[in-house]
């Protein structure tokens, strides 16, 4: 993932920045982070002007904060500047889960808790089969379909660990029969 960022000066200065962002899971969205750059193009007071949450903030932040920039130039003497930043989110293309269906009579088992396998190169979609028992494992996971057989063994590991609240029928927790289409590298995520 890269971060795009742009940013207007005072004093008549003006660059932009197109740097690597660190590692990490990212969300779609934008923010805005102003600081100073001081005469060595370090910045300075980086604080977010448009929050995003979800630990995007403290990313960027984290992000600006290593960036070395070109310094403000005045009269051929560089000179420290005010700076707004915007960061550009795009999102990771992992693995999702991209739709599940059950068959049961009464409520259908939920996705309390999941993890995904790292997503590695390239697209690739899986159908697993399973059920959910009543406590709300995972159980007898099976691959129905796949792009990528090399994925398959790590998918459903991951799934495994996964936790849901288990179906109701009747007043009774019940064993539903689930299927769950996955993608990992899919445009229109």
């Amino acid at each position: 993932m890269r971060f795009l960022a742009w940013f207007a000066a005072v004093a008549g200065v003006c660059c932009a920045q197109d740097r690597a962002a660190p590692d990490g899971p990212y969300g779609p969205g934008n923010g805005v982070s102003a600081q100073s750059v001081d005469e060595q193009g370090n910045p300075q007071n980086v604080k977010i002007l448009r929050p995003l949450g979800h630990g995007l903030d403290e990313k960027a932040i984290e992000c600006v904060q290593q960036w070395k920039f070109k310094p403000g130039m005045k009269n051929g003497h560089p000179v420290a500047v005010q700076a707004t930043v915007q960061i550009n989110f795009v999102i990771d293309r992992g693995w999702r889960l991209a739709d599940l269906s059950c068959q049961v009579g009464g409520t259908r088992p939920t996705v309390v808790r999941q993890n995904f396998p790292q997503s590695g190169e390239g697209q690739a979609t899986i159908t697993l089969a399973f059920e959910v028992d009543e406590h709300g494992a995972p159980r007898g996971l099976r691959v129905e379909k796949s792009s990528d057989a090399t994925r398959d063994a790590e998918l459903i590991a991951a799934v495994q660990e996964w936790e849901f609240s288990p179906g109701v029928k009747d007043g009774l927790r019940v064993v539903v029969p689930c299927t769950a289409n996955f993608e990992v590298g899919a445009e229109g995520k």
